[in-house]
This record gives structure tokens, sequence and C-alpha cells, in this order.
């Protein structure tokens, strides 16, 4: 008997009707292609959460992060939609003579908060902010501030505000310009 071509694919067929399962996909397979997802999806986790090093070269926020520091910051897409009062965020300021630079600072008021800076206290919508110990109330003093923050926006102070080209000067930050949250000094 002369076998021609495409008679393998009938004898799969004629096998799979009669019950033979050897010639389809097995449990293994199945876990394989389940493992690939998983780990495909992990990386798409992992590099939407990508770290990079910047270094501080101001004293802006001293004693937290000393001058000349280099920071982790984790550039997570999602971040700007989960900022929290007192984190401290790297941003690029798009004006003025900080244009394309690189800035560490913590975020004192939220979208859509009232604040007012005068003398060395902060009030958040009339009611007074404790902040950190490690924020320099002393230079607090030196800019009386009193606004609303766009909804689109947060305020942020350096923690050595004697020294700190910060919200004071330059105004909220819009949430667009935040690149990521400082996550520690790198090693």
């Amino acid at each position: 008997m002369v076998v021609g071509r495409g008679s393998s694919y009938q004898l799969s067929l004629v096998a799979l009707q009669n019950g033979n399962s050897s010639l389809q996909p097995s449990m293994n397979t199945f876990r394989i292609l389940r493992v690939g997802w998983i780990f495909l999806m992990s990386a798409i986790v992992v590099r939407s959460a990508e770290i990079r090093t910047f270094r501080l070269p101001t004293l802006c926020m001293q004693p937290t992060i000393p001058q000349n520091a280099l920071i982790n910051v984790s550039l997570d897409d999602s971040y700007r939609s989960k900022i929290q009062r007192f984190d401290i965020i790297a941003y690029k300021f798009e004006e003025g003579g900080f244009k394309g630079q690189t800035h560490i600072k913590r975020v004192i008021g939220l979208p859509g908060e009232e604040i007012q800076i005068r003398e060395q206290e902060v009030t958040i919508n009339g009611s007074p902010l404790q902040l950190p110990s490690s924020i320099d109330k002393v230079g607090l003093a030196l800019k009386v501030t009193k606004l609303r923050i766009p909804d689109d926006a947060v305020f942020v102070l350096g923690d050595y505000t004697r020294n700190s080209a910060d919200s004071r000067y330059i105004g909220p930050i819009p949430l667009h310009e935040v690149l990521g949250q400082f996550i520690g000094l790198k090693e």
C-alpha cells in the first residue's frame, strides 16, 4: 500500500476519533503555557515600576537626604494617583530657570487642599499640620504663602526650608511632572 501526502493527517484524525488521546495536548502543555503567561505578566508589572538613580546636588532635603547623595526613585506610572502627604517625590519642573531639572521634595499639600504657611506653622484647610521633625521650621518664616492647590497638583517643601526652591517659590507641582517616589539611598 502506498501512503500519499496527507495520509498522516488522516491517520491522526482517525486516532482522535477512536479515543487515542496520545495526540491531544497534555496537562503539562497547559501548565507550561500558564507559567509562561504568568511570567510575561510579571515582566510587564516589573517594567512599570522601574527604579532609577539620581544625584541630589543641593542641601534642600537635609537631614533626610545628604547633599550629593545618590538616591533611588521608583518610576511607577500609577504612583501619581497614590501620592500621600509626606511622601518624598522626584519631579521634573518644566518652567523657568529649573526647566528639565530633576528635583526631590516632600509632599505637604494634596490636590484640592488650601494651604497656608505663616511664620513657623503650616495649615491645611484651616487645621494646623504636624510636620515631620526632619523639616526645618525656621525656614518656613522666609515666605508667607496661602493658596488653593489645583486638583491636578501637589504642594512640596524641601526638608531644609532655608535653602529650598520649593512650592513656596515655584508654585504647586503638576501631577504629570511627578516622576516617582523616593525609596532610599543608593548603597
